[in-house]
């Protein structure tokens, strides 16, 4: 992987020569010119690219331009508005003349779609898709989560229409589970299309159950060469941190808790008092998130550079990144933690003759970090605040004390030279020895990725006729190197009538044995290949495309025993008159080997419809309409996605007890069924129909995008316990049953406005996504446990009726089988009035995803200067408040949660249930008690830009050059902010600031 690395880096850096080395003197002309358009009107501000793109220059204001180029070259000219046009010299003398680019067909148009592209107005799916190229200036998010987040009308950024995450897809190959995986600098990105309906994904087969995110990276551009370089530096500050109780209110709190439970107390109020107002080393109270410990901030850094160019016979892209964070500990080998990403791609296309092209990608990404040994975090959480003290002062420990400075003098860990590490018999490994003297963990992965695709011209046989093939694969390997130390801890024995260490106890062995462990392996090897014919022709206002290809996937992951594959046929035909009626039928007859022979093949068909009725007589005179376009499609997506493994067709048997013979004397063990045999287990399917429509208005400076759909998850994969006894429960087979239904609506509303200098774009997405289940094989006692009529996403829980008041209460209230209760613990709801509270008694009382989600998006831009905001909402979820910071039983540690406990005193206004020592079920059941409404609108991110002039840039020798500051995750409104900023035993969540700039050579 090194090497790999390495000759990528080398590659990319001949790019960087190949300028210097291409200014050798050859036999150069002047071209003197004018671009006009097909009315014959000058054209300025036109960029005329020479020299394969090294040498620039703009047509003036009457479109005249002068360059100054080799003989025999070519020019390309581009300019907002219109076509790129490709002129050989001789033609460039005599003129120029560009053509308009038609409105949502031009070469700017192009979207990815599965295997090939289509101009924007003949998508029919509903599609979204955006280029980084139009944004990265103004908002420079470097993950491809955040960029989708806010633009798109989706459920959330994964998960499309609620259906689960949506595969995602690069450069043609299914690569990623989920986006959350994505691990690409943006500006590597050349398009993202997110791709929602079943006839946009059907191509994909089996694995586009859950809707599909094409990510495309950036390609050279004949006679166009660029060099981008940008770089970031920021802070990140800690959102929230958890609060706990020192270790005096501790006792006191634990204390009451032994009484609630009827126990004895067990820290008298001396032992309270010397932890309150005594020596902090003798009665520490240690707050592991205070400033002695952590930072106030950690830093990132980000460098990226890109190269791009070519001609006519080859073009290059080229992509290098490093990115590094630092560590928000202060102390010992923590301040030095940090994690690097370094990254390169090398993107070649170049033709083989004149019908055949190829393309060779390759990508390598390295990610390391470096921490210390533990896991600091999770122990801050945990570990009571009166355990042990940390440290131990060295000049308190007596010097009189022969044995004791013996001990000191042979150490071999300290801290500042004035510390020892402190400890207990029932604390040897603690969380600042780790991190002073435990070692580093180094975990390093790597990935590789590599593409080869041949292009084929078969015009010679017919026109519009193509071959396509692609091969890919990928590698994936993961491992930990350690270094493990061993250290001694010091439990200190302390002089009774003054804060003097008498004496030491030592616990472990000190020893830094140097030796590098690798542990922890992982690997992922994928293999991919598709071939497929296009053709694709226009008869006058008759225009047709078809495509028939074959697809092969397969991934084998560490520990499984057999790969991961999937294969499949696809057909796609379209058919449009004049752009104007569409129609496309698009399927795939997949293959699994995850089902028995006989039921290892299905067709997922789909059709989509289109009518772009803007075109039509009736509102040609509309001049508020520029463009309005409806859309409908249905299909079936059979998947085996479900199925987690293999042989679920088959029947199971395993151990299970024994028997005896010959009196006992003998035994053996017993084969028992676990599961019975349905060799007619079939595919699941995704059943569904979309109508939709986009429209431009108000002369296109409104965009809007609608749809309406409704979906079904049929055939699901179930046990249908319903249909046999008890009895019979380790015979009963898989069968497909279930089925869930999700129905909504999607909006998106444009609205672009320039007045002079001043120009401002306002953005609003937004879904409704209801979900039903409509068939469940289930059997209760009561119609209100049934899960069938109710959200697929449905909490099931108690409804808490408040808090005990007293023991009356209890005596008259059902009884509670979830252990003791006593005055201060939970009521629930007897909903049967059996007067047992028990399963029968749980209810829906909410669900765990938004039904509303929505986007607002705004970028104002005077002259130079540009602000962008993104912010992003949801509406209509629940959450639980759960974990021991704000349910706490036993001797775990009170976080300030409990400052609102009931008592005897606060029976009236208490928040939450009284403590208690013991484990305490009653109180942690799902109820209404713990839940709240998770409604929020968040501030993602907002950036301010400043652009150069160009005279300054071209001081600089730069083409443009951009400064720019930005925050992220700034603000949230929220009833519930202290508990959505909070994290508890991991990493805090950050706010992110950043200033960076951009330039372009």
């Amino acid at each position: 992987m090194r090497k790999i690395l390495l000759y990528l880096a080398l590659f990319i850096f001949t790019l960087g020569l190949a300028n210097a080395q291409s200014k050798e003197k050859q036999p150069v002309v002047k071209i003197e010119s004018v671009i006009k358009n097909d009315q014959g009107q000058p054209v300025p501000g036109a960029k005329v690219y020479g020299k394969e793109g090294t040498v620039i220059v703009m047509s003036d204001a009457s479109g005249r331009f002068t360059i100054t180029v080799p003989l025999s070259t070519e020019l390309l000219i581009e300019c907002d508005g219109y076509e790129p046009q490709v002129v050989s010299q001789d033609a460039a003398f005599s003129g120029i003349t560009l053509k308009p680019s038609p409105f949502l067909m031009g070469e700017r148009d192009d979207v990815h779609v599965p295997f090939g592209t289509i101009k924007k107005a003949d998508l029919l799916g509903d599609v979204s898709a955006i280029s980084p190229s139009e944004f990265v200036e103004y908002d420079n998010t470097q993950n491809v989560y955040d960029a989708i987040t806010g633009r798109f009308a989706v459920f959330n950024t994964g998960n499309i229409r609620g259906l689960g995450n949506a595969m995602v897809v690069l450069d043609g190959i299914p690569r990623y589970s989920s986006i959350y995986e994505v691990n690409l600098n943006m500006e590597e990105v050349d398009q993202i299309t997110v791709m929602k309906d079943a006839g946009a994904v059907a191509l994909y087969g089996t694995q586009a159950r859950n809707g599909v995110i094409i990510i495309t990276t950036k390609r050279g551009k004949a006679y166009k060469r660029d060099i981008n370089v940008s770089a970031q530096y920021g802070i990140a500050t800690p959102k929230a941190l958890p609060e706990y109780f020192g270790s005096a209110d501790y006792m006191e709190l634990y204390n009451e808790a032994c009484l609630n439970d009827g126990l004895s107390t067990k820290y008298d109020a001396a032992t309270i008092n010397s932890y309150r107002t005594g020596n902090p080393y003798r009665y520490p109270s240690v707050d592991y998130y205070s400033s002695g410990y952590l930072k106030s901030f950690k830093t990132y850094s980000k460098v990226i550079a890109e190269f791009s160019g070519g001609n006519e016979n080859t073009q290059f892209y080229a992509n290098m990144g490093w990115g590094r964070n630092g560590s928000l500990l202060d102390f010992g080998q923590g301040k030095d933690a940090n994690s690097n990403r370094f990254n390169a791609r090398a993107n070649v296309d170049f033709r083989i003759n004149s019908f055949i092209r190829s393309n060779v990608d390759i990508a390598g990404i390295l990610n390391f970090s470096k921490s210390p040994a533990g896991s600091y975090f999770s122990d801050a959480a945990t570990l009571r605040p009166y355990l042990f003290s940390p440290l131990l002062p060295i000049d308190l420990m007596e010097r009189n004390n022969e044995t004791l400075q013996d001990m000191v003098s042979a150490r071999k860990n300290e801290v500042d030279g004035r510390y020892l590490l402190g400890g207990t018999q029932q604390n040897q490994t603690t969380p600042f020895a780790d991190v002073y003297a435990g070692g580093i963990n180094q975990p390093m992965s790597r990935t590789m990725q590599f593409n080869n695709g041949i292009d084929v011209d078969l015009a010679m046989l017919t026109k519009g006729l193509s071959l396509k093939t692609n091969m890919s694969f990928d590698f994936y390997n993961y491992y930990n190197q350690s270094i493990a130390n061993t250290y001694s801890i010091y439990a200190p024995v302390w002089l009774a009538t003054s804060d003097s260490i008498t004496g030491l106890t030592q616990y472990g062995t000190d020893a830094r044995p140097g030796t590098q462990n690798v542990g922890s392996p992982d690997f992922l090897r994928r293999l991919g290949f598709f071939a497929q014919v296009d053709y694709k022709r226009s008869f006058g206002s008759h225009n047709v495309a078809a495509t028939l290809l074959g697809f092969a996937n397969t991934v084998k992951l560490k520990g499984t025993l057999q790969p991961d594959k999937n294969t499949h046929i696809g057909l796609r035909a379209a058919y449009n008159y004049n752009n104007k009626y569409y129609i496309d039928f698009s399927s795939a007859y997949i293959s699994s080997n995850k089902l028995a022979e006989g039921s290892r093949g299905a067709f997922s068909p789909t059709l989509s419809l289109g009518w772009t009725i803007s075109k039509e007589d009736f509102l040609s005179d509309k001049k508020n309409i520029d463009y309005l376009k409806l859309k409908a499609s249905t299909g079936v997506i059979n998947t085996d996605q479900s199925l987690g493994g293999f042989y679920y067709y088959e029947s199971v048997y395993g151990g299970q007890g024994s028997y005896t013979w010959a009196d006992g004397a003998w035994s053996n063990s017993g084969v028992g069924s676990t599961r019975g045999a349905n060799t007619a287990l079939d595919f699941e399917q995704r059943r569904e129909i979309n109508l939709g429509l986009e429209g431009q208005f108000f002369n296109r400076s409104v965009w809007i995008d609608a749809t309406v759909f409704s979906t079904r998850i049929a055939n699901k994969y179930t046990r249908r316990t319903t249909l046999y006894p008890t009895y019979y429960s380790d015979f009963i087979p898989y069968d497909n049953y279930d089925m869930d239904g999700y129905s909504g609506a999607e909006l998106g509303i444009t609205y672009s406005k320039k007045l002079g200098d001043f120009g401002f774009d306002i953005g609003v997405v937004g879904m409704y996504l209801n979900s039903k289940v409509i068939q469940k094989d289930e059997i209760y006692s009561e119609g209100y446990l049934y899960r069938k009529g109710k959200p697929v996403d449905s909490y099931f829980g108690y409804e808490a009726e408040g808090l005990f008041r007293d023991a009356a209460d209890i005596s008259s209230h059902a009884f509670q089988t979830f252990g003791v209760v006593k005055p201060g613990d939970i009521k629930y709801k007897d909903q049967n009035g059996d007067n047992i509270i028990d399963n029968n008694d749980q209810v829906k009382i909410g669900r765990w995803n938004a039904p509303l989600t929505y986007g607002l998006n705004l970028k104002l831009t005077y002259k130079n200067f540009s602000l962008f905001a993104i912010g992003t909402g949801s509406n209509g979820a629940d959450a639980f408040l759960s974990g021991s910071y704000y349910r706490p039983d036993g001797d775990e540690k009170y976080s300030v949660i409990a400052s609102e406990r009931w008592t005897e005193a606060t029976k009236e206004t208490a928040k939450y249930p009284r403590l208690s020592a013991k484990t305490n079920t009653n109180n942690d059941q799902t109820s209404t008690f713990w839940q709240y409404a998770n409604n929020s609108f968040s501030l993602n991110r907002v950036q301010l830009t400043y652009d150069m002039p160009e005279r300054i840039c071209s001081k600089l020798a730069m083409k443009t050059l951009s400064i720019y500051v930005s925050g992220s995750g700034l603000a949230t409104i929220s009833k519930q902010n202290d508990v959505r900023y909070l994290t508890v035993g991991s990493e805090p969540q950050y706010r992110y600031f950043t200033l960076g700039l951009r330039s372009m050579f």
